[in-house]
């Protein structure tokens, strides 16, 4: 069995490198807690963020709900809307259209 005899200057070098890699761990240590701190924080400004956007969208239907509810025939009249008065149809392809369209259903 050999014995390592390590001298003073192999000592302080390491030394030097522990205390570096110490340091290091440290500010890594201090750097991720305060990012854990900072995501917990925004995570509660979102959902404070998404609370009031869900109550503004809330007001903004029941508005909305209202305002369609008071909407009738006699006041669309009175703001220049009528009552269509053709008849609408539909467009159906006859059989060689739908061939070309490869094979497109549009039964009537």
């Amino acid at each position: 069995m050999t014995n390592r005899n390590i001298n003073l200057e192999s000592r302080q070098r390491y030394f030097w490198l522990l205390l570096c890699v110490l340091v290091v761990m440290i500010g890594s240590y201090f750097y991720f807690v305060h990012q854990s701190i900072a995501v917990v924080v925004d995570q509660e400004a979102i959902k404070r963020r998404l609370n009031e956007t869900g109550a503004v969208n809330a007001r903004l239907e029941s508005t909305y709900i209202r305002a369609s509810s008071k909407i009738t025939m006699e006041l669309a009249s009175e703001r220049g809307f009528t009552d269509p008065t053709f008849d609408s149809s539909f467009a159906y392809l006859d059989r060689a259209e739908r061939l070309a369209l490869g094979g497109v259903s549009n039964e009537r």
